[in-house]
């Protein structure tokens, strides 16, 4: 929140670069403002996307002056500091998940080259004097923790250094700059009632036009121009490819690789074993993947899926959920996944799926068995959805592949609602009655 001050000078923050491990082991740097004046930490929503951190669910209300809330947040996550080329010391923290925590600090470029008593300093913020973002907010629940009660003053209108186990930050006064504008308070206002009036407003909008992007608008083509409906009645659909069939490299190695690790995992589980084999003959049986041919093993127009599966003795339904990786690697750096174009999202939100189930008296809910494995892939497609399998160690590996939607593939949700959303259109006259 910006205010108006009479008083003209600026007024420089506590400002210090922090690295933070993501949950992919990459190290990323953010700048950070120690405010002890605040009762909790705080990361922008932007920072904890980055980082791919876990979160977790809470109720939390931040107030400002006179006890006014500002904010509400309801996420918090963790995470551990550590400064600029070092791995060491590492603080861990829990931080509350906000949309924005400030403006650019400071306001303006700062001069700071006449400051005699900060030559030489380990600055934890080299770059203090130049404006930019805020990522993280380090309130006082984490700031005995790092400062080390070390102090260097200087001159009236010069900045004081206060020493942190990351190094050196700033604060204070730093010149008699003309300015009508200081930061008072790091929040961004969002006050209770016009939060309300704004949501009400929102709900009353009539829906907005969506428009696709250039990648959604080609998925959509190649959906439109290859959907066909077969003499069984399902439909088939082709892979709606980046490049018409590419050439992505050797992933043969790599699938037969991971086959061979699964094995060993289902020779010491025979209920596990069971289930897997039982699930691949489903498959065989009902004609959803086949044998490849002899003569067309060794294309170059060709992706084998590695597969692994996941247990879930807690479902009612579906315990042993196989998934098929369409995003491993080839040795180009490609995979079966960066060659195709995903398709716009067509899964309706959950909140809205529950409000229209309300407006009705009676309620009619129904699951389609295997849905995605309903509808079928062309025939000059099904190249880059082999997969390895045998029933027994004792005989050879063979090479079968997928004949319909594939879930692990990026485009299959799209593919699988779009195909039923084309239903509807063609039999729509037969589907209102009902």
């Amino acid at each position: 929140m910006l205010v108006a001050d009479a008083v003209p000078r600026s007024v420089l923050l506590s400002t210090l670069l922090v690295n933070i491990q993501s949950t992919h082991q990459e190290t990323h740097t953010f700048r950070a403002l120690l405010d002890t004046g605040s009762q909790v930490s705080f990361i922008t929503k932007n920072c904890a996307d980055r980082l791919s951190l876990a979160r977790r669910h809470c109720s939390a209300q931040v107030n400002a002056f006179s006890g006014t809330s500002v904010n509400v947040v309801s996420v918090i996550t963790s995470i551990r500091l550590s400064p600029l080329g070092k791995s060491e010391p590492l603080v861990p923290l829990d931080v509350f998940i906000v949309s924005k925590i400030t403006d650019a600090t400071p306001q303006s470029n700062i001069k700071s080259s006449l400051w005699s008593h900060l030559t030489n300093l380990d600055l934890a913020d080299p770059t203090f004097n130049i404006p930019g973002p805020i990522d993280i907010l380090l309130g006082a629940d984490v700031a005995p923790t790092l400062l080390t009660g070390n102090r260097i003053a200087g001159q009236p209108l010069e900045p004081t250094a206060f020493g942190t186990i990351f190094g050196w930050v700033l604060m204070g006064p730093v010149s008699p700059k003309q300015t009508n504008l200081v930061t008072s308070l790091l929040v961004t206002s969002n006050l209770s009632l016009e939060h309300s009036l704004t949501k009400f407003w929102e709900m009353e909008e009539p829906p907005n036009v969506q428009h696709l992007s250039s990648d959604e608008i080609q998925a959509e083509a190649i959906f439109t121009s290859s959907i066909k409906r077969l003499e069984s009645g399902r439909f088939s659909v082709a892979l709606p490819f980046k490049h018409s069939h590419p050439i992505l490299g050797d992933s043969k190695s790599g699938a037969l690789k991971r086959f061979h690790s699964l094995e060993p995992r289902l020779s010491r589980d025979e209920n596990l074993n069971k289930n897997y084999s039982d699930f691949i003959r489903d498959y065989l049986e009902n004609k959803h993947m086949e044998a490849v041919p002899k003569n067309n093993q060794n294309t170059p127009y060709c992706y084998y899926i590695p597969h692994h599966c996941i247990l879930r003795p807690e479902s009612q339904t579906t315990k042993l959920l196989v998934v098929f990786d369409a995003s491993a690697r080839t040795t180009t750096g490609q995979s079966l996944n960066t060659s195709l174009y995903t398709g716009r999202k067509l899964q309706q939100e959950i909140t809205q799926i529950l409000t229209r189930a309300r407006v009705h008296t009676f309620l009619f809910t129904s699951d389609i068995k295997q849905m995605y494995r309903q509808i079928e892939i062309h025939h000059t497609d099904r190249g880059y959805l082999r997969i390895f399998w045998r029933f027994n160690r004792d005989l050879p590996i063979d090479e079968y592949r997928l004949c319909t939607v594939t879930y692990g593939t990026s485009c299959a949700p799209y593919q699988a609602l779009r195909t039923l959303q084309h239903l509807a259109k063609i039999k729509g006259d037969r589907l209102y009655n009902i």
